[in-house]
């Protein structure tokens, strides 16, 4: 048996279009789906999760990993076979089903799915899984260190202490148990090489020499880290990559061009994007607020 669980906020109280898609992408793949919600869920918008998924509602603090420990702290008290996906609401996707997904992983492991896997293997700060979806076979969440760790956990309000403590920790834990943090989408050596080279620039002019010379520079030696899911974007156009983060579009840290990048998008998925912009500017405002007084789950 498979149990996903979705961590879901909202500063006005809806249910976004990218919510429902993505529970229904869930809905496929899980025979019981959960929705944690921190959102004061307003009018029918409780209904839309409710149709689709068993509905807990909890205190807007803590962020995902809170919502879901509110769920895995009374699974690790028992003897659970069950295999748990962990997913949330930062993201546009998936935009190929899950199942398509899962059974491009297993044709590059051998014909079966990892014990372990999340989105991205990420090297900023240390080795870990970016932590927006993960997939824990049975096997994994019987071990002790799996459970100990959510046991054990406790919620955090500074986003720094969470990706210190809680997604750097949890592959910390992991890792320290034997398990290879596998990874859904495998960037090759020159695309981390190109996501790099978008960070160092950061918007600057660039020209084809001084993105030669990045090249040249780092050829014989590994790329300094950078966040590929906001550098290596454009790599769901084709397919390879299922989702899209919020924060590319939003915040554009690498200085891509949100209105390129959205455009580009709407283009390849126009129904998976359709309403996207307008959802970000109806809660860009209240969730710049919410960060700087107690930071929650950022759509």
């Amino acid at each position: 048996m498979t149990t996903a669980i979705f961590a879901h906020f909202d500063p006005h109280g809806l249910v976004a279009q990218h919510v429902v898609d993505h529970l229904d992408a869930l809905v496929e793949v899980a025979e019981r789906v959960i929705v944690v919600s921190t959102a004061r869920l307003v009018g029918t918008e409780r209904a839309k999760l409710a149709s689709r998924a068993t509905v807990i509602t909890r205190p807007n603090e803590g962020y995902d990993f809170a919502s879901w420990a509110h769920v895995l702290r009374p699974m690790a008290d028992t003897e659970t076979s069950e295999t748990v996906i962990l997913a949330n609401d930062s993201v546009i996707g998936p935009l190929t089903p899950y199942s398509d997904v899962f059974e491009d992983v297993k044709r590059r492991n051998g014909g079966a799915l990892p014990p372990v896997l999340g989105p991205v293997r990420s090297d900023e700060l240390a080795p870990h899984l970016q932590s927006f979806f993960f997939r824990f076979d049975a096997q994994v969440v019987r071990t002790s260190a799996f459970r100990a760790f959510w046991l054990s956990f406790e919620a955090r309000s500074d986003r720094r202490a969470v990706i210190e403590q809680c997604e750097l920790g949890l592959s910390r834990v992991l890792m320290a148990a034997g398990y290879e943090l596998a990874a859904v989408f495998e960037p090759t050596d020159a695309e981390r090489t190109r996501s790099a080279y978008l960070q160092a620039s950061r918007g600057r002019l660039r020209t084809q020499a001084e993105e030669e010379q990045f090249v040249d520079d780092y050829r014989q030696r590994t790329p300094p880290p950078s966040n590929l899911m906001i550098g290596l974007w454009d790599c769901a156009l084709d397919g390879r990559l299922p989702w899209v983060k919020f924060e590319t579009l939003r915040d554009d840290p690498y200085r891509i061009g949100s209105d390129l990048m959205l455009e580009a998008l709407r283009h390849r998925w126009p129904q998976r994007f359709d309403g996207v912009a307008d959802h970000m500017d109806r809660t860009s405002e209240a969730l710049a607020i919410l960060r700087n007084v107690r930071p929650q789950t950022t759509p």
